[in-house]
């Protein structure tokens, strides 16, 4: 009987170490965070930012964060149930996120708007009919902020209608950010807009971690601070980079 009683010993031993590595992995799970951001971001380079840039710098201090683009409705009831982990956010600095805690993540970029013109145009007043683009919230802003400045606003279902009334002098200007010239224009329209150094409006994207997380956050904003330093997560050659394989 004793061969079989060793058996039975060696099976539990084997149990037990069995049980220590699911119980390694169930635990691990702590570390697997929700990185909510919102699903309309004004700009594909913020989005592939976020799925590329900030997941890299979390993780460096041991953390797993998945990107989910959600609608902004679903971010406001996840905030409100406490259901998230980390969030990107448009929320301004006057405004806070219950339960989160803003990260310094300095390498966010802010979306800004400008005012385009044909170069071939004469120059205008400080008055002047503006051409916008529906539907795209960061126009709609810029106009509200600006509104004392424009003659007239008209808005366009697509950038192929806008740039066609503006080369046609139907308008004077059109509100674009640098990424919607470098991605809507192709390289010969390219050529024929300059850009006024009037920034009309910025938006800038704010980093939370929820509260319960606060252990960690001193980590990643060393983290950030140390990446940010060493030019590992420089903003400028993420965006380069982004263009480069978006040509290729």
């Amino acid at each position: 009987h004793y061969p079989l009683r060793r058996q039975r010993q060696m099976c539990i031993r084997d149990r037990y170490k069995l049980f220590l590595i699911s119980l390694f992995f169930v635990g691990s799970k702590c570390w697997s965070y929700s990185l909510l951001a919102p699903k309309r971001l004004d700009s594909q380079l913020n989005k592939s930012y976020i799925q590329n840039v900030l997941v890299m710098a979390y993780q460096k201090v041991g953390i797993e964060a998945t990107p989910e683009f959600i609608t902004e409705e679903e971010i406001n009831k996840r905030i409100k149930s406490n259901n998230f982990d980390a969030i990107v956010s448009k929320i301004s600095d006057e405004k806070s996120i219950e339960n989160g805690v803003k990260i310094s993540t300095p390498l966010i970029k802010s979306y800004k708007v400008y005012r385009w013109t044909m170069k071939s145009s004469p120059p205008r007043g400080k008055r002047y009919s503006i051409g916008a683009i529906k539907g795209v919230l960061a126009h709609s802003k810029a106009i509200i902020k600006n509104r004392t400045k424009f003659t007239g606003v008209q808005y366009f279902k697509n950038y192929k209608s806008m740039v066609s009334a503006i080369e046609n002098k139907k308008i004077d200007s059109i509100l674009l950010s640098n990424l919607e010239y470098q991605n809507e224009l192709n390289s010969e329209l390219q050529k024929k807009f300059k850009k006024s150094q009037e920034e009309l409006l910025s938006i800038s994207l704010h980093h939370y971690v929820n509260e319960k997380h606060k252990a960690i956050i001193p980590k990643l904003e060393s983290e950030f601070k140390r990446l940010e330093a060493k030019k590992e997560l420089s903003f400028e050659d993420f965006e380069k980079t982004y263009k480069l394989s978006k040509t290729k």
